[in-house]
């Protein structure tokens, strides 16, 4: 891998692309990111049955993207979405399974300076052949003998992203080597909060009360995300208007319970809305939760969430939960945190939020300034700047193998 010249990167994820799942918008825009550092992207994807009302030629426009992404879309037996939830796991493998020996196929008559990946599968069949592999980690299996493989197929990788300190420790812990290991947090894209409308705009444009304590949550509604208790709290701080944006229709039907047997009526359910908008929701905002759950590794040790860096850009007070994932990014300077799983307590702090404006003018500041380094550009940077060198590092203890 050359030390500075412009890289062939081909990022390997096995999902649908376009989607409305978060993880679809972190990967194109990342791979937007190296490409306008100069860098030859081609992102590969299977090719899956989509539901999602979207293509190919509106995704720039839809995602905010500098150019239309380069793609790839790749064989895999796809029959997920044609059984139930609760029956998805064996589809779900075959597809993955599929997918990565497509992937291996493709990559032999397409090779590139790195190949970038956060599927475990892939890593799997690819770590052992030669390919200049670095993984992205966002979770850790459950399974003892899944967390061994993986451990071997990193053993044979260049290097690993992790997103949490939290996931690096756990990794480490596991075997795999400190030195190849790096904490990378997700990021944000400031072009999308340059022209972010004042609150009043963005009330009137969405039709809310200008004089509304409004609380904001955008994003999935999984369990984990902890927008149940967050329904709790509204109920017990009757004065505050919370906005619910997004949800899955299976998660948005469980919220919606949750509304009902709850009795806060003041709560507001938003279906999901295009990444574009988003910033517009968060401006109209007065407080942006982020009450993620203790009771998941993901939600506690692993997750670093899009909404935590979009809320710090936004400029909008943040009340979050206390949890080690997120006290990598938030403190008590810049947002007010709060127990997890503790409705009383959210509410407290969302009420505290806003009744304590010059506290929350100080937090905000300070958010905004400690959100600047946290760019996806900056990421893509850092990226490249790893891979090179654990490139070097390996070739060194290959060389003195010999």
């Amino acid at each position: 891998m050359n030390a500075t010249s412009a890289l062939a990167i081909h990022y390997v994820a096995s999902v649908r692309i376009p989607s409305e799942r978060a993880n679809a918008y972190q990967i194109l825009v990342q791979c937007d990111a190296l490409a306008a550092a100069g860098h030859r992207v081609t992102l590969v994807v299977p090719r899956r049955a989509n539901s999602f009302p979207l293509r190919d030629a509106e995704i720039a426009a839809y995602y905010g993207l500098r150019a239309a992404p380069q793609l790839v879309r790749l064989f895999t037996i796809d029959w997920i979405d044609a059984v139930p939830t609760r029956f998805q796991r064996v589809p779900f493998l075959i597809q993955s399974a599929t997918f990565a020996c497509s992937v291996k196929r493709w990559l032999a008559r397409h090779p590139a300076d790195l190949v970038y990946t956060r599927d475990q599968f892939s890593l799997a069949l690819l770590a052992r052949s030669g390919v200049p592999l670095v993984y992205e980690a966002h979770d850790l299996p459950q399974r003892p003998a899944a967390r061994r493989e993986l451990v071997r197929a990193l053993g044979s990788s260049l290097g690993v992203v992790a997103i949490t300190q939290g996931l690096a420790d756990d990794l480490a812990a596991l075997g795999v080597d400190r030195s190849r290991i790096e904490v990378l947090p997700d990021g944000f894209d400031p072009r999308r909060f340059a022209d972010m409308p004042e609150k009043a705009a963005a009330r009137a444009n969405l039709g809310i009360a200008a004089d509304a304590r409004l609380v904001v949550y955008a994003g999935q509604f999984f369990a984990w995300k902890g927008v149940d208790t967050l329904v709790d709290a509204a109920a017990r701080a009757p004065r505050l208007t919370v906005l619910l944006v997004g949800g899955r229709p299976e998660d948005r039907a469980r919220i919606e319970a949750r509304v009902r047997a709850s009795g806060a009526s003041n709560v507001v359910l938003h279906p999901p809305v295009e990444p574009a908008r988003v910033p517009t929701y968060l401006a109209a905002a007065d407080v942006l939760a982020i009450p993620n759950s203790a009771k998941e590794p993901i939600s506690a040790r692993y997750t670093s969430p899009l909404k935590l860096f979009e809320a710090l850009a936004a400029g909008r007070a943040i009340v979050a939960s206390d949890l080690p994932s997120l006290r990598e990014v938030l403190h008590d300077d810049n947002a007010v945190l709060v127990a997890p799983d503790d409705a009383a307590a959210l509410a407290r702090g969302l009420e505290r939020a806003i009744d304590d404006a010059d506290g929350s003018t100080r937090r905000v500041a300070r958010g905004r300034a400690d959100v600047q380094r946290r760019t996806w550009d900056a990421r893509a940077a850092a990226i490249v700047e790893h891979a090179r060198r654990w490139s070097a590092a390996t070739a060194t203890r290959r060389g003195a193998g010999r």
